[in-house]
Parts: structure tokens; C-alpha cells; sequence
């Protein structure tokens, strides 16, 4: 089991993601969560037509949308207890960047393939 929000986790959700269908969704995500164990983390992901590209540790100054979400709701996410949409009405995801790309973002974080992904990356995630 790789470690939530370490390299070995971000590789595994690479594998996983690169067999999403494909959608109508090309962006570079940057992700900011506070308050982990380790203080804050940063990475970045890299979407190409709805599939995970890449994804690495760090911020980015080439990223289309960032988005801040403190580690409990990131943990959360992962596990499905929250859902993205959700949390980005109640404000409790802070959004900077092209909000018309996070929309489509948001759109493929609902669908039953990517449910599919999360809970299969969550199943494979050491949350201690």
C-alpha cells in the first residue's frame, strides 16, 4: 500500500487513471492540502482527455486550476465520504484558476468510471 499523497501513491494513481475512458477533459490540476502528517502538500495532475497522465509532488506555475482542500476533506474524497461537487459548493474547496475547466473536471469526478478509479486507488491507500 503506498502512503496517501507520496510519490508512490501519486504513481499508483497514475496507473489507475490511465485506463479512464476518454472524455472531453485536458487540464494540469494542481492540489494543495494543509494539515497533513507531513504539513502541507502540493501535486500536480495532469489530465489528458479524461485519463491521468502524470502527476507529481509540487506545486506548479503552468497549472490551469488549483485547488485547496484541507486533509480531513482530502481524505474524504479519496474514500468517497465526500463528493468533489459538494465541497466546492460549500466552499469548503477553495478554487483558483479557470473555473469553466474545473466544471469539466468536476463533470468526470461524477461519473461511474471515475467512482470506479477513486475507490480502487482508496482500496490501495495507507491512510495512517
Amino acid at each position: 500500500m503506498a502512503k496517501f499523497l507520496s510519490q508512490e501513491w501519486l504513481d499508483h494513481l497514475v496507473a489507475l487513471g490511465a485506463a479512464l475512458p476518454p472524455a472531453e477533459v485536458t487540464a494540469r490540476v494542481e492540489h494543495v492540502v494543509p494539515g497533513t502528517p507531513d504539513g502541507e502538500v502540493r501535486y500536480v495532475v495532469a489530465l489528458v482527455d479524461g485519463r491521468v497522465a502524470g502527476a507529481t509532488l509540487g506545486g506548479g506555475d503552468d497549472t490551469d486550476v488549483s485547488i485547496t482542500t484541507k486533509y480531513p476533506a482530502a481524505v474524504d474524497l479519496l474514500t468517497g465520504a465526500a463528493d468533489a461537487n459538494a465541497e466546492f459548493m460549500a466552499g469548503r474547496a477553495k478554487v483558483t484558476g479557470r473555473t469553466g475547466l474545473l466544471l469539466d473536471v468536476l463533470a468526470l469526478t461524477g461519473t461511474e468510471a471515475f467512482a470506479s478509479f477513486r475507490a480502487e486507488l482508496a482500496d490501495a491507500t495507507d491512510l495512517s
